[in-house]
């Protein structure tokens, strides 16, 4: 098969293109297909005629059935049970003697299911009636054939009309489809789980582990999750909103028609004007967003409908007095894109049997074997699996995957480039910086990469640079190798960094930076002198005398924290003469907390609030009053961090 990159503009669907690719020879040599036929009528409380065996066409392996309104007695919506439902299933058995039947009631609604070698998983209703009534709902079949699981809802919503209506209609389908039931696990429920990262087809099928695009997994309702493919169909109720409507029929612009239909509108999210409660007045109000959005269409997809509107039916025709809608409708969910279908006929049968025309889909649909069933398939496409893999990778080559810095010095920046390109003819590229030093945390502030993200969407050769920084920052890091990787859809390159020394006496360094560095220290605070009050006025001013001595290598944060921590601390404790200071017993695990009270029983009042601020002053922060603010902003931060105790420990003796 030949490539082209035009055709391949991303790695989801390189790798879309590569599970298709594997997933297709499955389907040639395994996937089978179920044939079925969904029908649905409103019969309007009439028992069965001749005209049913018209409407049930031969041969196919599942049959599933849905009457609206087979009896609308108080005592049939109470109990669900009528006779009609004993002559409506012994006339599908009449017609299709070698299926199996079951069937389920609610209120009026009858589903009936006719089959052969499928297994019936569960049945179960919901009415959503007026006070829990089952004049209106819907039944839920799950049926599984083999490793595929479907879901048949069929349904009986509100007729309601106007504005409120489509509100309505959605909320009895969120109320139907939004409960789980207890089932077998199966794939389906793996592919769930595992969220389409590949792990299910090890699992099942013994495949490579790859990063797998071909299952869209949305957030689907609850009652989705299960299955892999979902249809909900019945009399659905969704009205057309517009009173020309039987002239447009008159006039063949079915199109014109179709656009005021409000579950195609909510199927390709569009608006329309809604007509008033009688179904004949003119345009009211506009639609509100709101008031279709309970029950999530997203995905959901109709055969393009070809038929005339199917209620409301009169004799021949349409009642004059009300306007003719698609009430009756098919609509089918693909959660496991795996699994296709083929819908060979969607149409209606024009009948006088009912206010209703009959609305039916035949269909194929795919099945997924079971997974003992494909083993020597999934040998051969093991087999071609690297090949196929080696076609998609993208060639990424490096100007260099090793970098070395002999000395870094504390407070400076040092940094490399790196070239990348992307030879590859067609396959395109994302690389992701991955830093690989998680047990060397000191590492991550100080050993940095840009950009972190390489992106190849183009039709030519990618030609990217990237850049390695380090920047000795804190008195923690150490000579060695650091690893960095770039990480593609398939592949995963590291970088290596060395760093033969780390140098932290910045302030005896005899090179020609820190002289001027110390000519700026000298000429700034000799001059002026230090001002605890004034610390960030002096910070700018310090910046200023940095870049006016082009110490551009050289972070002026860093020098002046240094600074502040071997000069200024140390001549405030001499000048008070602290020397009982020395001799406090202080801990590497001690906080800020647990020093201060051994601070307050040496220091007078005068002493403490000095050394409040020249604290201030090294955390960075305004300064605040009171000792117990002190400690709590502080904690363990000052002392283990950006003093450290050793380092106070050094500065006192």
């Amino acid at each position: 098969m030949e490539l082209d990159r035009k055709d391949l503009y991303s790695i989801c669907q390189e790798n879309q293109f590569l599970w298709w690719r594997l997933y297709d020879k499955i389907r040639q040599n395994d996937y089978k297909q179920l044939e079925f036929q969904i029908l649905t009528f409103n019969v309007a409380e009439k028992t069965p005629q001749q005209i049913f065996k018209n409407l049930l066409e031969p041969g196919k392996q599942l049959y599933v059935i849905a009457l609206e309104e087979v009896s609308m007695t108080a005592m049939t919506i109470l109990s669900s049970q009528c006779k009609e439902t004993e002559q409506y299933v012994n006339f599908v058995k009449e017609v299709l003697p070698k299926h199996q039947t079951v069937y389920h009631q609610l209120g009026g609604l009858l589903l009936i299911v006719a089959y052969v070698d499928v297994t019936i998983e569960a049945i179960f209703t919901v009415a959503t009636g007026k006070g829990g009534m089952s004049n209106k709902g819907g039944t839920n079949i799950f049926i599984r054939y083999q490793n595929t699981r479907y879901l048949f809802t069929g349904c009986h919503l509100s007729a309601q009309r106007g504005k409120t209506g489509p509100q309505k209609r959605n909320s009895d389908l969120y109320n139907i489809t939004q409960i789980q039931p207890e089932l077998e696990t199966t794939y389906t429920d793996l592919l769930q789980e595992n969220r389409g990262s590949g792990q299910c087809l090890t699992q099942f099928y013994n495949y490579p582990k790859l990063d797998s695009y071909v299952y869209d997994f949305q957030e689907h309702l609850a009652l989705f999750k299960k299955v892999d493919f979902a249809f909900v169909f019945g009399d659905l109720n969704y009205r057309i909103q517009n009173n020309n409507c039987i002239d447009l029929i008159k006039q063949g612009k079915q199109a014109e028609l179709l656009k005021y239909d409000e579950l195609i509108c909510q199927i390709n999210v569009r608006e329309f004007k809604f007509v008033q409660e009688n179904d004949i007045t003119e345009y009211s109000s506009e639609g509100d967003e709101k008031e279709a959005t309970q029950f999530n269409f997203k995905g959901f997809q109709e055969e393009p409908i070809k038929f005339l509107p199917t209620y409301k039916i009169q004799g021949k025709g349409y009642n004059p007095e009300r306007i003719p809608s698609y009430c009756d409708r098919v609509i089918f969910k693909q959660i496991n894109r795996d699994i296709n279908i083929t819908v060979n006929k969607y149409t209606s049968v024009p009948t006088e049997y009912s206010d209703h025309y009959p609305v039916t889909m035949v269909a194929k649909i795919d099945v997924r074997p079971i997974p003992e069933n494909n083993h020597s398939t999934v040998e051969a496409i093991k087999k071609d699996y690297q090949t196929l893999l080696q076609q998609l990778k993208p060639i990424i080559c490096l100007s260099r995957q090793e970098i070395t810095f002999n000395e870094c010095k504390y407070g400076h920046i040092y940094s490399a480039e790196i070239g990348i390109t992307n030879t590859h003819l067609f396959s395109t590229a994302t690389l992701a910086v991955i830093n690989v030093y998680d047990h060397i945390q000191i590492a991550q502030n100080q050993i940095t990469v840009k950009p972190k993200q390489i992106v190849d969407g183009k039709s030519t050769i990618m030609q990217s640079k990237l850049q390695i920084y380090v920047q000795i920052s804190q008195r923690n890091l150490q000579a060695g190798t650091y690893v960095i990787c770039l990480q593609d859809h398939i592949q995963t390159i590291n970088i290596k960094i060395t760093i033969g020394k780390v140098n932290y006496d910045i302030l005896t360094d005899t090179e020609a930076n820190n002289k001027r560095l110390n000519e700026a220290f000298n000429q700034h605070f000799k001059k002026n002198g230090f001002k605890q009050t004034s610390s960030y006025a002096d910070i700018n001013q310090f910046y200023d005398a940095v870049e006016n001595n082009k110490c551009i290598s050289i972070d002026p944060n860093v020098i002046f924290r240094e600074y502040l921590k071997y000069i200024n601390l140390l001549q405030f404790i001499q000048e008070s003469q602290l020397t009982a200071i020395s001799q406090i017993d202080i801990k590497d695990d001690m906080s800020m907390k647990d020093i201060w009270p051994r601070f307050e029983t040496i220091l007078n009042n005068k002493q403490k609030e000095q050394l409040t601020q020249i604290i201030q002053i090294l955390m960075g922060k305004s300064i605040v009053d009171g000792v117990e603010e002190i400690s709590r902003v502080a904690g363990p931060v000052v002392f283990k961090t950006q003093i450290g105790v050793k380092l106070l420990k050094i500065m006192l003796k």
